[in-house]
């Protein structure tokens, strides 16, 4: 899992580092450049060829350390390496999109954007971002309990059985937002595609934590902590 981790953070990393090489050897010197896009896929932010090229790379470069770290440190580490498949699916998902932010800010300094060119750079990261949600539905009731991967609520942390149908329902739910968010990131207007996408993502989250404490609450394998005497 690892070193298949590993792989792909190198892959990604070159993407990227290429992408911001480009683009500061074409920048035009000394102008400000875009280096964040409202929900209408404009500009709304610019700064100089530092920020637009020199901190992508290494957030991706510091996701996949990181990410290689985290199966030694947790003390569940070994349900972790027994999560591979929504571990490397969450890895190489967060890479895959920081890569094509870069993307979308370097060729919008290379070829500038028109009223139809930025909202298809948004399309495609709202596509892509909705295709990790429908991949991750798939895969995360799969995980094992873990302090670091997947819904980690004091309620899933100290019940199997909270954290099995918690994740279920997550897995449902990131599904139906991510077969809703396919159409709508390729069909819809960028601003309502966006927030549809964001709201139904953090809106299953929340209801994910909710319903880990109901299950919780009347699990037979609940562990409630130490009591006071």
């Amino acid at each position: 899992m690892i070193r298949t981790g590993l792989i792909f953070t190198a892959i990604f990393f070159a993407a990227a580092t290429a992408l911001s090489v480009l683009g500061w050897m074409q920048a035009p010197a000394g102008e400000p450049l875009p280096v964040h896009f409202g929900p209408d896929g404009q500009p709304d932010r610019y700064g100089g060829k530092w920020e637009a090229f020199a901190i992508i790379p290494p957030i991706i470069l510091g996701i996949g350390l990181i990410c290689a770290v985290l199966p030694r440190i947790d003390p569940r580490g070994k349900n972790l390496q027994r999560s591979a498949t929504p571990y490397l699916i969450s890895w190489i998902g967060g890479m895959a999109v920081a890569t094509l932010a870069q993307a979308a800010i370097t060729f919008s300094i290379l070829y500038g954007l028109d009223p139809s060119g930025g909202p298809v750079m948004i399309r495609g990261i709202l596509l892509a971002t909705a295709l990790l949600f429908l991949l991750l539905g798939n895969v995360l009731p799969k995980a094992r309990p873990n302090f670091f991967l997947g819904v980690r609520t004091p309620w899933t942390l100290t019940s199997d059985l909270s954290w099995q149908k918690t994740h279920r329902l997550i897995g449902r739910l990131w599904v139906a937002v991510g077969l809703v968010g396919v159409p709508l990131a390729v069909f819809a207007p960028v601003q309502t595609a966006l927030w549809l996408i964001v709201g139904g993502s953090v809106g299953a989250a929340i209801i994910a934590v909710v319903y880990s404490f109901l299950v919780w609450r009347g699990a037979p394998d609940r562990n409630p902590g130490p009591q006071p005497e």
